[in-house]
Order: structure tokens, then sequence, then C-alpha cells
């Protein structure tokens, strides 16, 4: 959704599902809900967000996540944290 991009603009974090790798076949491939690594990217570096919080991890991102995080940094020169179970993120106010 292009509107996604005017709601996180300039935030100084965002948290962004990464449930699905890269190359997608089957019933995932037709899957709206979430996006590939490289659009990950693409939408942090346009909507100009500070960090990148990578989450919600499944089975199929997480069997080679160092390929897809490389795929959003490919896409994204801002800060990129692949979220951990009960992480915090601080923020300066």
């Amino acid at each position: 959704n292009p509107e996604f991009i005017n709601f996180s603009k300039d935030a100084d974090i965002l948290v962004f599902h990464m449930a699905i790798p890269e190359v997608t076949s089957g019933p995932e491939a037709d899957n709206v809900l979430h996006a590939i690594p490289s659009r990950i990217g693409e939408i942090a570096e346009e909507a100009n967000v500070r960090t990148l919080v990578l989450s919600h991890f499944m089975q199929r991102s997480l069997k080679d996540l160092d390929k897809n995080v490389a795929l959003v940094k490919e896409h994204y020169k801002g800060n990129v944290i692949p979220a951990k179970d009960l992480q915090c993120f601080p923020l300066d106010t």
C-alpha cells in the first residue's frame, strides 16, 4: 500500500515484519500481508526512517536470515536491527 510510506515518513523507529524471504512460491507468493526483504528496504529508504527494526520472523524467513537482512540493506542505508524477543528500543525525547 503506497500510503504506508506516508504513514511511516521520518519515523525514528519503524518495526517491519519480515515473515517471508525474497523468493517466495506457493500461496505465500500472493500474500498481501507481508513484503519481501528488498521491498522492506525500499519502503524504509523512501520513508526516510532513522532505524528499521525487523520482526515477526517465520521459519521461511529465518532459513537464511543473514541473506534476507543483506537484501534489506541493499535498498536501505539506515540502521537495521533484527529484533529479539523482549528487546526494547529507547527513544530520544
